[in-house]
Formats: structure tokens, C-alpha cells, sequence
């Protein structure tokens, strides 16, 4: 999901850009939650942006709602839930 010029700035740091997809994201974020549910509330968003990316809403608006449910524990539990509600609305 790089843009061009991201391509381009990942081949000049790193030789080649990251090759991983969507796809491979979102399996990594499930063993994750697998592993330790509900661990990380970025995790469930995470989970949630691969599958709206995917355009699996249905399963992203399900994700959204799980991570929101979860409490916030620091800033980034906050900025999290901020910007997981932002993609609900869209939902």
C-alpha cells in the first residue's frame, strides 16, 4: 500500500521496499490476538484496518467495536481510541 514515492524512498533506506501484504498483516495480528486476547488495544485496531482495507466492513466494524470496548491504559490506548472511532464513523 506504498505510494510510489514511499517505494522509492524505502528502496533508497533499505535496498527494497517491504514486501508484506495486507494479507500478511492481518495473520499477524490475529496469532497475536490468539496468543493473548486482547493484549494490545492497537492490536484490534490493527486487525480492524486490515479487514477495512480488505473491504470487509462487516468484520471491521466487529474488530472497531471489541478494541473499543477495551479500556485505555496510557496516550497511545488514547490516540488509539481516538482514531479507531474515526473509522467507525466512516462504518
Amino acid at each position: 500500500m506504498l505510494t510510489w514515492i514511499e517505494r522509492k524512498l524505502a528502496a533508497t533506506l533499505f535496498a527494497t521496499p517491504p514486501t508484506a501484504t495486507v494479507d500478511d498483516a492481518l495473520k499477524s495480528f490475529l496469532k497475536a490476538e490468539e496468543i493473548d486476547p486482547g493484549f494490545y488495544k492497537s492490536n484490534q485496531y490493527y486487525v480492524a484496518k486490515c479487514y477495512y482495507e480488505k473491504s470487509d466492513y462487516s468484520n471491521a466494524k466487529k474488530w472497531l467495536q471489541c478494541a473499543a470496548q477495551l479500556p485505555c491504559k496510557n496516550k497511545d490506548d488514547r490516540d488509539t481510541h481516538r482514531d479507531l472511532q474515526q473509522l467507525l464513523a466512516k462504518l
